[in-house]
């Protein structure tokens, strides 16, 4: 009797260990991996420029300046395209010079389709037939001496292991399948040969989810007909039309340095729907003359107000609405005979508290340009 109770004790005594030990595996789930923790939307950020700070880059990094000053050749976009389709596709006509590497033939979004997250990983991070940071590339020239300057940066020596990861996640489920938006016609070859882009928005795009998409998420900007902010002396449908492979990366990434931040989570058939939209040049005209009303006046409201305002604006200036046409219109600030003198644009370039960014800059410059008009 008493071993048949000790040997019951013992099997239950098994049976609770077991139930509990298995139990506490079911609820004890393993950490997630590098890749998991990485984020798509800031390896796309990345992607444009790993340095910037809407990278959270380390602004006190001691290559920085080199990064900066020699721009072409640490930008991932630069050898691979905003498309991913290196020099067969919408770049198939942007040759090499001193200040910028030839693109690469490698088809990325092709390759990365076929290719596993470690392995990308391991591609980047190695240091072998890679440039390294001390290289002068003042030197590069791509008839005499390109081969290093060519090679694809040391990225061991400059970024961490989570910042790869990152990018490595921005390739794998952030990078957009481009052929899925228009139709690209590419002729010739690299580096004379040309893009030509069609078709936006493809015929699955839906142009009613488009427009509405678009007054929810870009108008407020942009404004209603795209022509609130000119880009390339163009709206934002003559831009689409004419950069079609560049659009795509910008809407879900942001315009870095200005305060156009991405749309991570843009689905590819939202992305279709907004190109279809903006396919129409009815709606979204070319561009036209910069008009003070509706983009002067804008840079000024967001960036100058706050100082320029009220019963004893700065230096007397008023910028505030009504005010700020009379304000300006006098040759202090406008010189039309050399509009790039012109103390309203050279003054927020200059270290003035409140600053233009590159867009907006060119934006009021080309306004003094066309004659400064109030319209």
């Amino acid at each position: 009797m008493k071993s048949t109770s000790a040997i019951r004790t013992l099997v239950t005594g098994l049976i609770f260990y077991s139930v509990f030990t298995i139990s506490c595996t079911h609820n004890n789930e393993l950490p997630p991996t590098p890749y998991e923790k990485a984020n798509q939307g800031i390896g796309g950020i990345m992607y444009d420029k790993y340095w910037s700070a809407e990278a959270k880059f380390d602004q006190n990094d001691p290559n920085i300046d080199t990064y900066k000053d020699n721009a072409n050749f640490f930008r991932c976009k630069q050898c691979h395209a905003w498309d991913g389709l290196g020099n067969a596709g919408s770049y198939i006509g942007r040759a090499p010079s001193t200040t910028r590497p030839n693109v690469d033939g490698l088809n990325l979004y092709a390759m990365v389709q076929n290719t596993s997250a470690d392995e990308l990983f391991n591609a980047m991070k190695k240091s072998t037939g890679r440039r390294d940071i001390s290289y002068d590339l003042s030197q590069y020239d791509p008839a005499t001496d390109k081969t290093e300057g060519d090679k694809m940066p040391d990225y061991s020596q400059i970024l961490s292991d989570a910042q790869i990861w990152d990018i490595v996640k921005f390739l794998k489920e952030g990078m957009l399948d481009v052929t899925q938006l228009y139709e690209g016609t590419y002729t010739g070859s690299y580096p004379d040969g040309t893009a030509t882009y069609s078709n936006l928005g493809l015929a699955s795009g839906d142009d009613v989810n488009g427009n509405v998409y678009y007054s929810a998420n870009c108008a407020s900007c942009h404004g209603a007909d795209g022509l609130q902010i000119l880009m390339d002396d163009m709206g934002v449908g003559g831009f689409a039309r004419s950069k079609a492979y560049e659009v795509q990366h910008k809407v879900k990434f942001g315009q870095l340095g200005s305060s156009m931040v991405g749309e991570f989570d843009i689905t590819l058939d939202e992305m279709r729907d907004l190109y279809k939209a903006l396919a129409d040049d009815t709606k979204f005209p070319d561009g036209g003359p910069v008009s003070f009303a509706n983009n002067i006046q804008t840079i000024f409201t967001a960036s100058c107000i706050f100082c320029h305002s009220g019963a004893s604006p700065s230096a007397g200036l008023d910028l505030s609405e009504g005010n700020a046409y009379a304000s300006i219109s006098i040759p202090k600030y406008i010189n039309l005979g050399t509009p790039n003198q012109s103390l309203i644009y050279t003054k927020p370039l200059s270290g003035h508290p409140g600053t233009y960014s590159a867009t907006e800059a060119a934006t009021v410059l080309k306004w003094i340009e066309e004659g400064a008009l109030n319209n």
